[in-house]
């Protein structure tokens, strides 16, 4: 499991480095006797680091835990979908913007999981990082607890328990990659780059639509703005944007599957299919019943909607992945009983050495006090000879 993690840091760290080199104008005169010779460089350069994603992919596919797939792979597409992302808005305004005169701003957009900013009215300061690592810590706390309760009481023989966990499971470590890394990386990041939420509390959603556009991977949501929405006409074209987006998003998650030997092909697209259905139902009923958008029978009914539309999805994505809830907390909280273990034995023997220093101390401080008494005065003269209290006078 080390070395695809450490391919990730590299992958991640080196990916900033690499597309800028690759966006260089010298780089760029290659194609400048061809038409539309930006879009065809930016194509060209986005296809090549899905050529090296998909590798990456199949090289770690079958030598890392389960769960801790997905969340590679969704980090390992987060960059490209912004440099696309970047792109798209660089060519429609044809003109350099803030990330490109500071590289360390494009740096930081690019590897950073969360949308970033520059106008510190339009996300939280960088001090709540120190709440976005407690919240972590809590989600991955109960998560370790919730996977020790599926484990006892073996959930997944039952569909329904096993929907609901998997909901859970999934929201709980997605939710808490999000908040650690976007709290460590807050520490990092220079006072004027503010990053907003990668989760925004998912479970408080009461309708699909509001699930998927504000509250559930919020970095990847307005990536598809930019890149899908609104070249294709926005909320005037929505019947047809919006299966263009979940299509999509949808193949991007099959993509990893094919470097999976226990993956299953398709269940993405039916995942996102359901989804989009979900949300053309919502909108039909608010389209039809609009005064009764803020009923609160309607509103209770809703949320019991959205919640069996997210956990049933959740059920999909562990068939997707060929596992369940019950494999997805053995592996899991092997990893952590592991770090548990393997901080336990750090504690324990720097305990033992500072006990083993301290007990050396008081025995040669012990020693040499036992030692001054007995001698009582003696000391020594500049020529190294012995003073006694008698010669000390004579002296």
């Amino acid at each position: 499991m080390i070395l695809p993690v450490c391919g990730y840091l590299l992958y991640s760290f080196s990916f900033p480095f690499i597309a800028h080199s690759l966006f260089h104008p010298q780089i760029s005169k290659l194609f400048s006797n061809l038409n539309h010779a930006k879009k065809i460089h930016t194509a060209v350069v986005i296809a090549l680091f899905f050529a090296i994603f998909f590798a990456w992919m199949y090289v770690i596919g079958s030598k890392v835990y389960t769960f801790i797939f997905p969340i590679l792979a969704v980090a390992g597409l987060l960059p490209i979908f912004k440099l696309a992302a970047y792109e798209m808005r660089c060519l429609k305004q044809d003109e350099s913007t803030q990330l490109d005169s500071n590289f360390w701003n494009f740096y930081i957009y690019l590897i950073s999981p969360s949308e970033v900013s520059f106008e510190p009215d339009k996300s939280t300061p960088v001090s709540v990082s120190k709440e976005r690592l407690k919240n972590g810590f809590y989600q991955l706390l109960f998560l370790y607890y919730f996977n020790r309760l599926v484990i006892n009481f073996n959930l997944s023989q039952h569909p329904v328990l096993e929907a609901i966990s998997s909901s859970l499971q999934l929201a709980a470590c997605f939710g808490a990659v999000g908040d650690l890394s976007v709290g460590v990386l807050g520490f990092i990041v220079p006072k004027n780059i503010f990053l907003h939420d990668m989760f925004n509390k998912p479970y408080l959603a009461i309708t699909p639509r509001e699930f998927w556009s504000t509250r559930w991977n919020v970095t990847v949501h307005k990536c598809c703005v930019k890149l899908i929405y609104l070249p294709l006409g926005g909320s005037s074209r929505r019947s047809l944007n919006m299966p263009v987006i979940f299509l999509t998003v949808g193949l991007l998650h099959e993509i990893p599957m094919l470097c999976l030997p226990s993956s299953r092909l398709g269940y993405w697209i039916l995942l996102f299919t359901i989804n989009l259905c979900a949300i053309f139902v919502q909108l039909a009923f608010e389209s039809a019943f609009p005064h009764l958008k803020k009923v609160g029978f309607v509103r209770l009914a809703f949320r019991i909607f959205t919640l069996s539309v997210i956990s049933f999805s959740a059920y999909l994505a562990y068939i997707a992945f060929g596992m369940n809830a019950q494999s997805m907390a053995s592996d899991f909280n092997t990893i952590i009983d592991f770090v548990i273990d393997l901080s336990t034995l750090l504690i324990s023997s720097l305990v033992n050495v500072l006990v083993w220093a301290l007990s050396h101390a008081f025995f040669l401080g012990t020693t040499l006090s036992f030692y001054h008494s007995l001698c009582g005065q003696t000391s020594f003269n500049s020529q190294g000879s012995i003073l006694t209290p008698n010669n000390k006078k004579q002296e």
